[in-house]
């Protein structure tokens, strides 16, 4: 039998010290719209009663604001409206809040099973998709969502974006390093280089957008309450950059009524290299005044080595160490509104590459110089929200900037040069303001506007061993503003959706060659609208069946690229496509849920950056592309303890039509969409009434095959390969300890097949899996 999670107000708690409140007396009561653990804290308080959470996974669920005089019942009541919540009347002044269809009699409980990141979590609580904007449930989301809930990334924090990527099969990445990685969705990729050309998936932390050009921040994900992915293209309500999808990342909140402590220390070592290390600190302390809290979060992690660089006698030369934090500050004035100010910090620090060469052995190569990289990523977020008589209104205004310097080794094939440094900076500051009503069975409707001002500059230079270097230096921007808005509406069972977005842009860029290239400055400044519709229907059978029809797109808008043969502007592409999927959301009720999607899509004018004839880094159109991507996931109960998931992910992208540019393009695959991605999960948990909780599980996951580049050089095979992964977690009061083994069979496929940027002909080059990895960690949270 489960334990009850009691959530009460003082005054609650102590009712004999004051004459009780009938639970039908009108009391005069204003709850704002919070978590609803928060919210009942405050509906106890006002109303003295008792109010009790019979799961703890609906502490965060988002409540209602509720405001006049009534009863505490007809209270509770209005506020769990729109959730899978019942109320349970104990007494006069007790309340006891269970998820909803669990007044059968005689069900067994069920454990939360081994979260998979596209099938929504087992416990049967709707879960409010924060990613939509508006108040809408998983299962009334019309489209295609994986959401990742913090159990599931318990202990593997340190992996940053990697931990989410090894919970399913849809989202993949270049491996370069932490901090240098591209992101590609659904069988949308462009090149497997990060350069001037805009990202292709969005990222977020929490309403702060992380990104536009560059690569993946890859920030740590410590005290985070879940993931979200949302499958592309997202450009209705995210924009330009969302063809793959987006990627949200949701923070715990602030806690206002308590004083929380947590600690994480781990130790890891990997398979013949040297041992690493994790610490991290979250505490929450609350102000006292205006509902008010500071939320700080801190942490530190080194990870060893396990590559020798034979040449320079260096062993175990790829350490890795990544420091950061984040503190958030919130308060709430009026129980209507609240304001939230986020920062962010992080640092990564790469002592050297993490590439081999397989002729020089398994974990081996020889280098001339050292190659290290850093990357430093500072974020700045300010929030507000509030209902104001029945409309939900947020605005935001964020600013995030990122500054990456490496260094390649270019002393092959050509024996006179030495060194590629390339330095880049990128910052994007936004701001929007939306407005919106939410209704029952997803029905509502959404309209906002926003500005986005995104500014790079990027720098790179040959250095030879007696000639002076040879490089480029450019500066680009872009601004846009954007109205956009979305209506729902059912109709019965059928859910019908209708969007649209218009952005108004405006862009410059700036080239001013090295001192040693006859080529001059050039400078290129273009402006544009798009106009980016999308519609879906939503069709709920019984049984609780769904189909699910939608057409979508996204855009990134004309940039600039240079290299020391000259100076190249870039169309605009745009990418749409038709989706068509048929699930049964996950119930309590139910041993076997799923999904099977279907999504085709046309690309037009693919921007992507590649390295031209002379090796340097630079960007095209290099034509049109068609994409074709097919998921199925399942998850299975197959006892109170034992769950069994799985997903798979194909795909076929490939280049239809080639256009004249500064690289040879031939038709062919998109580079690094993997044709098959696969996951098996299995995992048992202990009985809900045992006193120290226990759970093991077990991972298998399959990378397909997949073309590191576009052309002939780069067309080289990488992937195909498999890893095992086992997990043993163990809770003894306050404290969880956690034992982990990864790639339990110590193979050693190929991730990424591109050693240094400069050397990018040298097929014996390739990024490995990592070895062996065995880690030890216990987590202490208080109180």
């Amino acid at each position: 039998m489960r334990r009850d999670y009691g959530i009460a107000a003082a005054a609650g708690m102590v009712l004999a010290q004051a004459s009780p409140a009938c639970a039908r007396d009108l009391i005069s009561v204003d709850v704002r719209a919070d978590t609803l653990q928060t919210a009942l804290r405050i509906l106890g308080a006002q109303t003295r009663s008792s109010i009790a959470l019979a799961d703890p996974a609906m502490a965060n669920l988002e409540t209602r604001k509720v405001r006049g005089r009534m009863s505490a019942e007809q209270a509770l009541r209005r506020m769990v409206r729109d959730l899978a919540v019942d109320v349970v009347v104990l007494g006069p002044s007790s309340f006891r809040l269970i998820p909803a269809h669990r007044r059968r009699a005689h069900r067994k409980a069920v454990r939360p099973a081994l979260a998979a990141p596209t099938i929504p979590p087992p416990p049967d609580v709707e879960i409010i998709v924060t990613a939509s904007k508006r108040r809408t449930s998983q299962s009334h989301y019309q489209g295609s969502l994986q959401t990742i809930e913090a159990s599931s990334l318990a202990h593997a924090e340190y992996r940053g974006t990697e931990a989410i990527e090894r919970t399913g099969t849809s989202l993949s990445s270049t491996h370069l390093g932490p901090g240098r990685d591209k992101l590609f969705l659904r069988g949308v990729g462009d090149s497997s280089f990060n350069g001037n050309t805009q990202a292709i998936v969005g990222q977020y932390l929490g309403e702060a957008r992380l990104n536009y050009s560059g690569p993946d921040p890859d920030l740590r994900l410590y005290d985070i309450a879940r993931a979200e992915i949302l499958l592309g293209p997202q450009g209705t309500l995210y924009g330009a950059g969302s063809l793959g999808g987006i990627i949200r990342i949701e923070p715990n909140r602030p806690d206002p009524d308590l004083m929380q402590l947590q600690g994480t220390l781990a130790t890891s070592t990997f398979s013949g290299g040297t041992r690493g290390s994790e610490a991290a600190a979250m505490m929450n302390v609350p102000l006292g005044w205006n509902s008010g809290a500071v939320r700080l979060v801190g942490y530190h992690v080194r990870e060893g080595g396990y590559i020798d660089d034979l040449s320079r006698g260096v062993m175990n030369s790829n350490m890795l160490e990544i420091t950061g934090g984040r503190a958030t500050v919130s308060i709430a004035p009026d129980g209507a509104w609240r304001a939230e100010i986020l920062s962010v910090w992080q640092d990564i620090d790469g002592r050297d590459a993490g590439y081999v060469d397989r002729r020089l052995g398994r974990l081996a190569r020889a280098s001339v110089i050292a190659q290290p990289y850093s990357n430093r990523f500072r974020l700045v977020s300010a929030t507000l929200r509030g209902e104001q008589e029945g409309l939900d209104i947020a605005a935001n205004l964020s600013r995030s900037h990122t500054r990456l310097h490496d260094i390649f080794d270019a002393s092959e094939p050509l024996p006179d040069t030495l060194a590629l440094m390339r330095h880049e900076t990128s910052s994007v500051s936004s701001a929007e303001v939306r407005i919106g009503r939410s209704g029952p069975a997803g029905s509502g409707w959404l309209i906002g506007g926003s500005v986005v001002d995104s500014r790079s500059r990027f720098s790179s230079a040959l250095y030879y061993r007696v000639a002076p270097p040879l490089g480029t230096n450019t500066a680009a921007s872009i601004r846009e503003y954007i109205l956009f808005g979305e209506a729902s509406e059912a109709i019965g069972p059928l859910a019908l959706s209708i969007g649209a977005r218009a952005a108004r842009w405006r862009g410059r860029a700036l080239h001013v060659s090295d001192t040693n290239s006859p080529e001059g400055p050039f400078s290129w400044n273009d402006e544009g609208w798009n106009i980016l519709p999308g519609v879906s229907a939503l069709l709920t059978l019984p049984g609780d069946v769904q189909f699910l029809v939608r057409y979508a797109a996204s855009y990134r808008p004309p940039t600039a690229a240079a290299s020391p043969a000259g100076f190249i502007a870039l169309s605009g592409d745009r990418y749409t496509a038709w989706e068509a999927a048929v699930r049964r959301p996950a119930d309590d009720d139910r041993s076997l849920t799923g999904s099977l999607s279907i999504s085709v899509g046309r690309w037009r004018d693919v921007q992507a950056d590649v390295i031209d004839h002379a090796g340097y880094l630079t960007a095209a159109n290099i034509g049109d592309a068609k994409t074709l991507t097919v998921e199925a996931l399942a998850l299975w109960r197959l006892s109170e303890c034992l769950t069994l998931n799985g997903s798979i992910t194909l795909n076929r992208a490939i280049v239809t039509a080639t256009k004249p540019s500064n690289i040879i393009v031939t038709e062919g695959r998109l580079p690094n969409i993997p044709d098959m991605n696969a996951r098996v999960a299995v995992q048992y948990a202990s009985p809900a009434n045992v006193k120290n909780p226990y759970r093991f599980s077990a991972a298998l996951r399959r990378t397909g095959r997949s073309r590191l580049g576009i052309g002939p050089e780069l067309g080289r095979w990488q992937g195909g390969f498999s890893d095992v992964d086992l997990d043993a977690h163990l809770t003894l009061g306050r404290a969880e300890l956690h034992v982990g083994v990864a790639n339990i069979f110590d193979t050693a496929g190929n991730r990424f097949a591109l050693g240094s940027l400069a050397q990018p002909g040298a097929s014996d080059l390739f990024v490995p899996q990592t070895p062996r990895r065995f880690s030890l960690g216990i987590r202490i949270s208080a109180p």
